[in-house]
């Protein structure tokens, strides 16, 4: 990857941790809650997997948290002509309520092995 992408990378999770303390997270979450489902080609699917690694990459960074990361990931992606879809899983371990936050584009999920990780006590990583 380019120092530009990195650089993009950045910018977007920073933007959209921004975002989220701005404007709220409805108004932000709001048009990646519903969308309509499309396949997607091997090109397409190899994009988002490699933008989703950069976006990992972005875990040390103080803002950068599940949520800033998929938001992030939903509108890059919108720009490039997909249809992502936010989810957020929740789960209650221990009478602590927890969350995570990933995404979905025509079937294909990115970042979801946070959440399972979440539930059975594991750390979580990038999605491959």
């Amino acid at each position: 990857m380019s120092l530009g992408t990195a650089i993009g990378v950045l910018r977007d999770v920073t933007q959209s941790a921004a975002a989220l303390r701005r404007e709220g997270f409805a108004a932000c979450a709001s048009p990646f809650l519903q969308v309509e489902d499309v396949g997607l080609s091997e090109a397409e699917t190899a994009e988002l997997i490699q933008r989703h690694r950069w976006l990992g990459r972005t875990r040390r960074l103080p803002w950068s948290n599940c949520l800033t990361r998929s938001l992030a990931l939903c509108r890059w992606a919108r720009r490039r002509g997909f249809a992502p879809q936010l989810v957020i899983g929740t789960d209650r371990q221990d009478g602590d309520f927890m969350a995570h936050a990933w995404v979905q584009v025509a079937g294909r999920e990115f970042g979801r092995n946070g959440y399972e990780a979440m539930r059975h006590g594991r750390p979580t990583r990038a999605e491959s």
